[in-house]
């Protein structure tokens, strides 16, 4: 099984080929992700990993069409980066976007957003998409205590209705850390 973990930094994953564009990351390849194509075959890849590295690259349309290339039939794609209401996209000046619950649907069939717009060549199956909500962080005199939001995590992905209220309504409210989207890669 092949897996590429892009953008690894120094956090790889165990059993993957790591890609980042620093030398001193743990990638085994190092690499722009911005330059396509990729240094990978054909429907070579089982399974990506891009986790916090989309937001920083230049075209993430291109990128996905180059994910899309080097993966296999079924191959799954993940994903984890900034909501467009945290304030680490904010406050790391080398993000270029934030994302949002339906920044991928263009690229899936199961979204009646593909008949305002052409339909890329890449395609995914959305097989799931979450929001993490900021956990509650406060310090004391010897540590930063932070406490993940468990309960705020539920409601929200409760199911796609209460996703959208929550990403209409509350996002600037409530904010959240991040978004996490799981694609699967669709061919003939």
């Amino acid at each position: 099984m092949v897996i590429l973990d892009m953008g690894c930094g120094r956090r790889k994953l165990e059993n993957a080929i790591g890609v980042d564009i620093h030398t001193e990351s743990d990638a085994d390849v190092v690499w722009d992700l911005n330059k396509i194509p990729y240094p990978f075959k054909d429907n070579s890849v089982d399974k990506i990993r891009f986790a916090d590295c989309l937001e920083h690259l230049d075209d993430v349309p291109k990128v996905l069409e180059e994910a899309y290339r080097i993966s296999k039939k079924g191959a799954r794609i993940s994903i984890a980066s900034p909501h467009f209401s945290s304030h680490n996209f904010y406050t790391d000046l080398t993000h270029k976007r934030p994302f949002g619950l339906h920044s991928f649907d263009m690229y899936s069939d199961q979204d009646s957003i593909v008949i305002k717009y052409d339909r890329p060549k890449a395609k995914f199956h959305i097989l799931k998409k979450w929001i993490e909500p900021n956990p509650f962080v406060f310090k004391t005199k010897k540590r930063i205590v932070k406490i993940h939001n468990m309960p705020l995590r539920i409601l929200i992905n409760l199911s796609s209705f209460t996703q959208d209220v929550y990403e209409r309504f509350f996002a600037f409210i409530l904010t959240a850390e991040g978004v996490h989207f799981v694609l699967e890669v669709v061919k003939e």
